[in-house]
């Protein structure tokens, strides 16, 4: 054996430079694999981050979506039935439909809504209001009932005759 000088330092067998030799590549093994895991975890994250944000916006798309599908035939199917049950003319201003204020529930607001009497009261303004604001339970809705669990009132006037 052959002693190997560095730098003046003194001298190492060559036994003892081996052990050196294997001790650093054991670490920097052992670090490369611990820092591909970590590579590893944050790709991971960084995928599921993803897929949760697209799932995210395809439900708010949904819940966005949906009510403006079936405003217009609730719409004319409200005009309708309020002028079959009551005998006047019943006209509505812009008609919102969402349920993202009260998620569980459906939430129509209605604006301009006036009502005018026929026959006798023909011309005659019965009613008036800015809004209406009605909140429907949805489990109920699919089954065919019409819950309602809040109603809202603004600035009605209503006249009597």
């Amino acid at each position: 054996m052959s002693p190997i000088y560095s730098y003046g330092i003194g001298f190492k067998s060559s036994f003892y430079s081996s052990t050196i030799e294997t001790r650093f590549t054991s670490f920097i093994c052992t670090n490369w694999f611990i820092f591909e895991e970590e590579i590893l975890t944050q790709i991971t994250m960084k995928k599921f981050l993803i897929i949760l944000g697209v799932l995210m916006l395809l439900i708010i798309g949904t819940l966005v979506v949906i009510p403006m599908m079936f405003q217009a035939e609730l719409q004319e199917l409200a005009i309708k039935e309020s002028n079959k049950s009551v005998d006047a003319e019943i006209t509505l201003g812009d008609f919102d439909l969402s349920l993202i204020p009260n998620f569980p529930k459906l939430t129509l607001e209605i604006t301009g809504i006036e009502v005018h009497g026929k026959n006798e009261f023909d011309g005659i303004p019965l009613c008036k209001m800015q809004s209406l604001t009605t909140t429907f339970d949805l489990g109920k809705l699919f089954n065919g009932e019409i819950a309602v669990s809040y109603t809202h009132l603004t600035l009605p006037t209503i006249y009597s005759v």
